[in-house]
């Protein structure tokens, strides 16, 4: 199964995902770490009992939100001037 122990962990401890861990460390402590440093972290997290922190789910705005536009009909129109050539 995808969700099987030994696929995780091949997957966890592939070269692409080591290489992104050791990438984020760097940026967050400014140390560099080889991958064995990385792997052997990883096995500690792996064997020890680590509560892992609730991700925040991302939220999308609107459309009408995100440009700026009123959803509400309160003087829709008061903004355009009449020499737009709008007709109504």
């Amino acid at each position: 199964s995808a969700l099987s122990p030994e696929n995780l962990a091949r997957l966890i401890f592939s070269k692409h995902i080591i290489r992104k861990l050791r990438s984020m460390l760097r940026r967050s402590s400014h140390y560099k770490f080889q991958d064995d440093d990385v792997v052997e972290g990883l096995t500690d997290v792996m064997e020890q009992k680590v509560e892992a922190p609730v991700a925040k789910r991302r939220t999308r705005r609107t459309a009408s939100r995100a440009c700026g536009v009123s959803t509400d009909n309160q003087g829709a129109g008061d903004s355009v001037p009449p020499s737009q050539g709008i007709v109504t």
